[in-house]
């Protein structure tokens, strides 16, 4: 009988038919694959030559896939052994499939199984990995030249156009015109990728800068345009686009189409619409120092050119300048060459020409190089869409809330102001305790003497004023008796009298 140890067995059919009748079958595989015994174990069935097998398998003898057969534990199965052996064992063997003494398999125990699945595996693998890799000639390649190159629509053209018998020649301006329309391809892809930036408006005045920042504007004339009040902007994204990718740059103008309607931008159209002034500073460099015509000032703040290290008033303009008047897309924390100069113009009062900067960023913008411009000017944009009576799509509305602080800003200038002296004078007390201390204590011992001084003058006035008072009694009790004697002429008083003179 056999033991549950034998029964983990797997067939492994000899490649040479002639070697299978001197052995006996003891197994069998049913269709769905599972190993059954046929008859009891023998001693003459067992696997004497496993190492030699396993070195020829090893040294290049292949084992495909459906030659290996898996084990299994079930022997109920009543199917006859004919249907359950493999076609291709079935062509190898010359005499009929019925007989079973010349159908001998040979059985192996699963840790010779394991080994040479593994290496049948690894062969395999060897194999699929080998397909996949490139052929590399070992030669370089040859260069050709680009005008030799053609797309393949190109030479589809040409050569239709030369079996046609009007045309005796071929069309060279083709290519030219098909890489043409492939840069405008390229050029509007590049375009719609880009994001339409809104342009930034001052909402509230609020504090010292905001009013100095509002004088600042107001000198510029810009009032109308940076503080409409309640007006609700209108940025319209799909126009904005199209007007972007239809520009046709010159250096004094700029032409575009939108929704049909062809127009140019000038410097005067600018002035008109946007109602600024248009004269005097209007340079646009941004790699070295632009000239300051009219400004006798140094350029101070450029020692500040970090924003962090800017003072409050330097960051407010800073924000005016790269969000309103040269809108950029990256968030901006430097201040370049341009942007410090409209800054320290803005400082001075210096008029600067706002439609011809806006010309020229726009320009900036549709140059075809690497940088990642944003597309700026939204809320400008939609008023000249309007001034060109162009019908506007979608459009996004910004709200900007009334208000009238612009209007009071002498006087928050002028409290803020007593504001800051009212904290002088609070710092000059804190740090003059001590001699405004003394100083009041030197002024109650004055104050103390004082009082004595005066009160000992005072006794010594009613002193006098009482003797003056005795004395003039005194006086007149004499004139009296004086009086007296000389009305009633006494002899006495006749001889004693005094002669008169």
């Amino acid at each position: 009988m056999a033991s549950p140890s034998n029964l983990n067995l797997a067939i492994i059919p000899f490649e040479n038919p002639e070697s299978l009748s001197d052995l006996l079958v003891v197994m069998f595989i049913d269709s769905y694959r599972i190993t059954h015994l046929a008859y009891p174990l023998m001693e003459k069935s067992l696997v004497c030559d496993l190492g030699e097998e396993t070195t020829a398998y090893s040294e290049g003898e292949p084992i495909s896939s459906k030659e290996r057969v898996h084990p299994s534990y079930d022997d109920d199965d009543d199917s006859p052994i004919v249907q359950l052996i493999p076609k291709r064992l079935r062509s190898r063997l010359k005499s009929p499939i019925s007989d079973t003494s010349e159908h001998i398999p040979v059985r192996v125990t699963h840790s010779v199984q394991r080994t040479r699945d593994a290496v049948i595996l690894a062969r395999s693998t060897t194999k699929a990995r080998l397909v996949k890799r490139k052929f590399v000639p070992p030669f370089k390649p040859i260069e050709i030249d680009n005008d030799i190159v053609e797309s393949k629509k190109s030479r589809k053209r040409k050569r239709n156009v030369s079996k046609t018998k009007d045309f005796g020649h071929i069309k060279n301006g083709d290519s030219d015109l098909e890489i043409e329309i492939e840069k405008h391809r390229d050029w509007i892809n590049s375009f719609k990728k880009k994001s339409v930036i809104c342009d930034r408006v001052i909402t509230g005045l609020g504090g010292n800068e905001m009013g100095e920042l509002f004088i600042l504007l107001k000198a510029q004339g810009w009032t109308a345009l940076f503080l409409q009040g309640n007006r609700r902007r209108k940025i319209a994204r799909k126009e904005t686009m199209e007007f972007y990718i239809n520009v046709v740059r010159s250096v004094s103008s700029i032409s575009s189409s939108v929704g049909g309607i062809s127009f140019t931008l000038t410097t005067e159209v600018l002035e008109k619409i946007l109602s600024v002034p248009n004269s005097v500073w209007c340079h646009y460099v941004k790699h070295s120092w632009p000239p300051l015509e009219g400004l006798s000032s140094v350029l101070e703040i450029s020692r500040r050119v970090d924003k962090g290290a800017m003072l409050p008033l330097h960051k407010l303009l800073f924000d005016v300048v790269h969000k309103i008047i040269l809108p950029r897309k990256q968030k901006q924390t430097e201040a370049n060459y341009l942007d410090l100069t409209l800054m320290e113009l803005l400082i001075s009062q210096v008029l600067i020409n706002l439609p011809q900067l806006i010309c020229s960023h726009i320009n900036r913008i549709c140059v075809d190089d690497s940088t990642d411009h944003g597309l700026g000017y939204g809320f400008w944009l939609g008023d000249i869409f309007e001034y060109f009576q162009d019908v506007l799509g979608e459009v996004d509305h910004a709200a900007i809330p009334m208000t009238s602080r612009g209007e009071n800003a002498p006087m928050q200038r002028l409290r803020a102001s007593l504001t800051a002296k009212n904290e002088e004078i609070a710092a000059l007390q804190v740090s003059h305790s001590v001699v405004i201390d003394q100083l009041h204590i030197d002024y109650g011992i004055k104050h103390v003497g004082l009082v004595g001084e005066n009160s000992r003058l005072k006794e010594e006035l009613a002193q006098t004023h009482a003797a003056l008072n005795a004395e003039r009694s005194s006086n007149s009790d004499n004139l009296k008796h004086l009086f007296e004697l000389l009305t009633k002429g006494s002899p006495l008083s006749s001889s004693t009298m005094p002669p008169s003179v």
